[in-house]
């Protein structure tokens, strides 16, 4: 009976609150009234989901710490919101606990099941397996558009989640149609809510990777002010952080650095430190690198042990790479190849593949060997870079790839090689010219 169940998720509530020393209004400060609380811990009341996560936070626990069991036997539009928040708190293995106990039930209705599948393919995405996600979206997509069933509102959210699928399979192109297709869908709805914010932050992101400044500022700007109304502090550390990027991209250099100092602070007070780490190597490549490249320099060996520290490779070889390109330009030639050799240490070329910060690390490393005169290696790690660049729709960055081939094969006195790549380079430049025109046209 559900009259138990609520029994048990308050007498967890209230357990963990007495180990924390907190009373009813300690705990409730903020978030609702004690006597809320009160019913809560003494099975009478089971608020939103939404609620219950405010709770868990400010007990700094996970909420399935206080549901446990508990969520399969809560009502099926419940146990969807549970799985939603598991997902977005990073505990899959909880969210697809959910997910089998809900597959297996034969008295969902059809609009369930659907949101159930659009989970499931989240879910599957954000633990390594983006293309078992793609290919339930297709499917879910396919389905819908021939039979004409489903609303707006789903078929943005639908298109959202592809895109996500593809950004996580390093398909940026392809992605950005998806998340131009979800925020067209978007602008029907009544009302400029989460789900429309959330989708105007995806575009206004992938606006950005495909070098659509303007657009991305705009987009993101307006994702900005939903995410401060709203104090969801997370999402706006996020778009403050892409904003300050985009800016940066368009030499609004002052701008750009009020808004990743500002993203910086907030990860800070949020105390996710992994995206704190982030911001600061980026600013001090992207706004501090203008001003006081030796200081850059620092900032940046001091972010590279940040990141050595937490066992994260993925931004550690990023850093090797965007150092080297400043030693370069201070023509400090031997610091720079000592850190690409580091960064080339920590991955495999199969993960180079799909991986824009690890490509970037070849396509330094063929800079380096163009500086010291090492042509063969120049031309080898740029024609790897810009193969990979190109599998994961960054156009331009493979045509910049392949530049350093062209300038290689004229060192090396061989013009008929360097003729046949400068027209691989102005293909690829069209090619990315031509997406900017068809995004920008729209479908």
């Amino acid at each position: 009976m559900l009259t138990d169940t609520y029994a048990r998720i308050g007498q967890r509530v209230k357990a963990y609150r007495k180990e924390r020393d907190l009373s009813q209004d300690e705990l409730a400060d903020g978030i609702c009234s004690r006597q809320t609380i009160s019913l809560l811990e003494n099975g009478q009341h089971f608020p939103s989901v939404d609620f219950m996560q405010k709770i868990a936070e400010r007990l700094s626990i996970p909420l399935h710490e206080i549901m446990v069991d508990a969520a399969k036997e809560l009502d099926v539009k419940v146990q969807l919101e549970i799985m939603q928040v598991y997902i977005e708190r990073g505990e899959y293995s909880e969210a697809f606990s959910i997910f089998d106990e809900l597959e297996s039930r034969d008295d969902l209705l059809i609009y369930q099941k659907r949101e159930l599948a659009l989970l499931q393919a989240e879910c599957l995405m954000r633990t390594g397996k983006a293309e078992q996600s793609v290919k339930i979206l297709t499917g879910l997509q396919q389905s819908l558009e021939q039979q004409r069933e489903s609303d707006d509102y789903f078929m943005a959210t639908l298109y959202d989640k592809l895109g996500t699928a593809y950004y996580f399979l390093s398909q940026i192109a392809t992605a950005h149609a998806h998340y131009m297709r979800a925020y067209q869908l978007s602008q029907r709805f009544s009302e400029f809510n989460l789900t429309a914010a959330r989708i105007t932050y995806n575009f206004g992101k992938a606006c950005r990777m495909i070098e659509r400044h303007a657009e991305a500022v705009e987009l993101l700007s307006r994702a900005k002010a939903f995410f401060d109304n709203i104090s969801d502090t997370k999402r706006l550390a996020l778009t403050l952080f892409e904003l300050g990027i985009a800016s940066r991209d368009r030499n609004e250099i002052e701008q750009a650095e009020e808004y990743l100092n500002e993203s910086q602070a907030l990860f800070k007070a949020l105390n996710v430190m992994g995206l704190a780490r982030r911001v600061r190597e980026s600013y001090a490549y992207t706004i501090l690198a203008q001003k006081d490249p030796k200081r850059a320099i620092e900032e940046l060996r001091e972010c590279v042990n940040e990141f050595e520290n937490a066992g994260d490779t993925v931004q550690l070889a990023y850093s090797y790479a965007r150092m080297s390109k400043l030693h370069l330009r201070q023509g400090e030639t031997e610091e720079a190849g000592n850190l690409l050799r580091s960064a080339l240490r920590l991955f495999t070329e199969n993960e180079a593949e799909h991986n824009f910060e690890f490509a970037t690390v070849y396509q330094g490393y063929a800079e380096y060997s163009l500086n010291i005169k090492m042509m063969d290696d120049c031309i080898a790690f740029s024609f790897k870079a810009s193969e990979f660049f190109g599998k994961m729709g960054f156009d331009r960055d493979a045509a910049d790839s392949l530049k350093l081939s062209v300038k290689a094969y004229r060192e090396l006195g061989m013009l008929e090689e360097a003729l046949d790549v400068s027209e691989k380079v102005n293909e690829l430049l069209c090619r990315f010219h031509d997406q900017f025109r068809l995004s920008k046209g729209g479908e």
